[in-house]
């Protein structure tokens, strides 16, 4: 799943607990469960960490993913505001990203215990759409799962 998606299930995690250590390990699993559901993202396209800026059009996609991300955030704050609660749902949504699919510091990471086998767990959990016929589909998901989120957040 993109950013976008992990961000507003992490909000929607928020406003269902009212303790950050259960936000931050709920909005944890959410990230789990989500990367199951069949997605499209930079993966899709045969992109990984090792090479994301080559690809200008991946590189493209995660900047719009970004902006899309910040009008999650500013829409969930202009209705909601923002607790502690929501904040480490989010963190927690999108830990494993940060620290499995950065750049930066992923490639280092997964050579040494136990990101390694972190890495193995969290891509067990993908289910990326690679087939272009059907990418539609994992856009489609995604976009339902924004919705949904943000329906149970603003509602």
């Amino acid at each position: 799943m993109i950013l976008s998606s992990h961000v507003a299930a992490g909000f929607a995690v928020g406003v269902t607990v009212s303790n950050p250590i259960a936000g931050f390990l709920l909005g944890l699993v959410s990230h789990h469960l989500l990367d199951l559901i069949p997605h499209t993202d930079i993966g899709s396209d045969g992109v990984s960490i090792n090479n994301i800026f080559e690809n200008k059009n991946s590189f493209k996609k995660l900047l719009l993913d970004g902006l899309f991300t910040l009008v999650i955030i500013l829409v969930v704050l202009s209705s909601r505001g923002c607790s502690v609660v929501m904040l480490f749902s989010v963190l927690g949504a999108i830990f494993p990203d940060i620290i499995d699919n950065s750049p930066f510091w992923s490639p280092y990471l997964r050579r040494k215990f136990p990101f390694n086998y972190y890495h193995y767990f969290h891509g067990k959990f993908h289910f990326t759409i690679m087939n272009k016929r059907y990418f539609y589909i994992g856009y489609i998901t995604q976009i339902m799962v924004v919705a949904i989120s943000l329906y149970l957040v603003v509602k």
